[in-house]
């Protein structure tokens, strides 16, 4: 009896799902909160199973939908968010919250949470360190204010492609082939150049068991390319930098041992220099004054000269003076048989 309308609200879900399927993902301001209690602020956008978060400088963190707790638009609502979903009694999960806040320098949040635990419990001795936590985080001065949201220096993927149609022929195929295998197994770690890292060149990484998509290379071809000097590809942070201890390395990440990659490096460093202007024609110097031809036996040599230009100088006034080709100029014969 009532199958017909249970058909027509599938039948309403469906197209639903399928009009949510078509629509283009857009990316949103925002805020991921993962179930860890790590955030990661930038342009988050939902891909299938996965959040795409891009961050400043135009790299990105994939992150999947089941390690995400929540999405909101700022760190005042994610606060508003765990308070709310707090479990358990007791001083602890107020500690908890607090202790977050003051991990993401929430300190008039902190504070909150610490009188909420004040009230239950006054002697806890987590309430005292963390009091005296917060006192040390407010006598600090503040680090300097920055927009952790993207700004309009997000790079945009058509910025990417129109800046890599630049590069010569060639480079691009041997970064994806060899390039990028080397950087990301050598550079980069989380902590050293990986998307998390505090550095200015970051190497986002793909999923573990999954290979670099295309727009993944481009990324980081782009981001590697910001520290090559294609005019001295030799003298190129990207070479020079790894060769001695820099950051939070020991050692240098290129020694004698990884020397063949180096050069792999370097090569393709040379690769992306910009090819040299043609160059001009050489100048092609005036005809000579004669050129004479090899006569045949017999015959007299004669000379052949070039056209004699007209002059640009106006004629000046008075009679001319005759100056004959040669001795048998024809003008002779008519100014001494026919001077008239």
């Amino acid at each position: 009896m009532h199958r017909p309308r249970y058909a027509l609200i599938s039948l309403l879900m469906l197209w639903m799902s399928a009009a949510a399927a078509q629509t283009p993902l857009q990316p949103v301001a925002g805020v991921l909160l993962l179930r860890n209690g790590q955030v990661l602020t930038g342009l988050v956008t939902r891909a299938g199973d996965y959040y795409i978060v891009t961050l400043n400088q135009g790299s990105e963190i994939r992150e999947r939908a089941s390690e995400v707790e929540a999405v909101c638009g700022s760190l005042d609502e994610v606060y508003e968010f765990k308070k709310a979903h707090l479990s358990g009694n007791g001083v602890k999960p107020h500690l908890e919250l607090a202790e977050w806040c003051l991990r993401q320098n929430l300190h008039a949040r902190c504070a909150q949470q610490l009188v909420t635990a004040m009230r239950i419990d006054p002697k806890s001795e987590q309430l005292k360190h963390l009091e005296r936590r917060l006192e040390l985080a407010q006598s600090q001065p503040p680090p300097p204010a920055q927009s952790q949201l993207p700004t309009a220096e997000i790079v945009t993927n058509e910025q990417v492609e129109k800046s890599l149609r630049t590069l010569p022929p060639g480079s691009v195929e041997k970064f994806a082939a060899v390039v990028q295998p080397i950087l990301m197994n050598r550079c980069g770690a989380n902590q050293c150049h990986g998307p998390a890292a505090k550095s200015e060149f970051r190497l986002l990484r793909p999923p573990e068991g999954q290979i670099a998509s295309r727009r993944f290379t481009q990324r980081n071809l782009y981001a590697a390319l910001a520290h090559v000097t294609r005019t001295d590809p030799e003298s190129s942070p990207l070479v020079t930098v790894p060769q001695s201890r820099h950051g939070t390395a020991l050692t240098a990440i290129f020694d004698k041992q990884s020397q063949t990659q180096l050069n792999e490096l370097i090569a393709w460093a040379k690769l992306t220099a910009p090819p040299p202007a043609p160059a001009m024609p050489a100048t092609i110097g005036s005809p000579s004054a004669t050129l004479s031809q090899p006569a045949a036996s017999g015959e007299r040599v004669g000379v052949m000269r070039p056209p004699i230009e007209p002059s640009a100088e106006p004629a000046a006034s008075g009679p001319k003076t005759f100056t004959p080709r040669d001795r048998y100029d024809p003008e002779i014969f008519n100014r001494r048989f026919h001077p008239k």
